[in-house]
This record gives C-alpha cells, sequence and structure tokens, in this order.
C-alpha cells in the first residue's frame, strides 16, 4: 500500500481523516476527467470520451483497491462514504446530462429518467472495473466492447 502513504500527511493516522482526504483526492480528479469531457461538443462523443476515461480511472489498481476498502467501511460506518457519495452524484450529473442532450438532440422519447439511466451507466463501468482488479487484470477488449454496447443501448432506451 505504498500509495496510501503520501495520502496519510495530515491525518495523523485518523482512519476517517484519511479516507476524507481520499475522497477530496477523488474529486479533483474528477475535475479533471469533468475538464476534458467539457471540451467535447458532441454529447455522444462526450459520454464515450466520459466511458473510456471513467474505465480507465476505475481500473487502476490504486483506486480499485481503495473502492472496496472505503465500500466495505462505509458499509459498517456510513459516515465515512459522505465524500464518496458527493463524488458519485457528481459523476451522475455529469452523466445525465449529457444523457439528457443526447435525447434533445436525437429528439428522443425517453422512457427511463436521465439519473436512472446514468446509474446504471456508472454501475456497468464500475462493476467491470472492479471484476476485472479482482482477477488481477485490465478489462479484455471484449469486455469493453461489450461495456460500450450496453451502455449504447441503455442509452437508446432512456
Amino acid at each position: 500500500m505504498t500509495y496510501i502513504r503520501p495520502i496519510l500527511d495530515g491525518t495523523d493516522g485518523n482512519k476517517e481523516a484519511l479516507i476524507a482526504k481520499i475522497a477530496m483526492l477523488e474529486a479533483e480528479e474528477l475535475t479533471a476527467l469533468e475538464e476534458e469531457i467539457s471540451g467535447v461538443r458532441d454529447p455522444t462523443g462526450a459520454l464515450e470520451r466520459f466511458v473510456a476515461l471513467y474505465i480507465d480511472y476505475c481500473c487502476r489498481p490504486e483506486n480499485a483497491t481503495l473502492a472496496a476498502e472505503i465500500t466495505s467501511e462505509a458499509m459498517r460506518n456510513p459516515s465515512i462514504g459522505v465524500g464518496f457519495t458527493k463524488n458519485r452524484l457528481r459523476l451522475n450529473a455529469l452523466t445525465s446530462t449529457l444523457i439528457e442532450r443526447m435525447a434533445e438532440q436525437d429528439g428522443a422519447v425517453t422512457r427511463l429518467k436521465p439519473q436512472e439511466c446514468s446509474a446504471f451507466i456508472l454501475d456497468l463501468i464500475e462493476g467491470l472495473a472492479a471484476r476485472a482488479a479482482f482477477e488481477g487484470r485490465k478489462p479484455r477488449r471484449s469486455e469493453t466492447r461489450a461495456l460500450k454496447t450496453a451502455i449504447q443501448r441503455l442509452t437508446s432506451a432512456c
């Protein structure tokens, strides 16, 4: 866990302070992701770019490990998950806005609420990342293609 050591600075070993700091660092990384997405005008292209960036982010070994550890700790102590819940809501807002823009652009009638559709997209990405990390690997190309197909079908149903 060498990636934890620099994060420990300023936390005095306090688990809740450490986890709050990790949530803050995650928020900073999400800002960079949002900035990169904001440069893509086409909402479909922006969502595709988001998927590529977010699967990469979730599959980094340190992020996958921390996600599992923090999830299990937050289940025991829900107050620990507050910062991560805020980050997830932020991701949900970003992707649901893209889904709304896609529907407007295509003149589509929505069957699911964009926020629900977005939550499913995040679940798909995070689930694939967790499964691959559990097996000590990156997602296979076939899995990434299947993920993109599932998201495309999900957004066409939204």
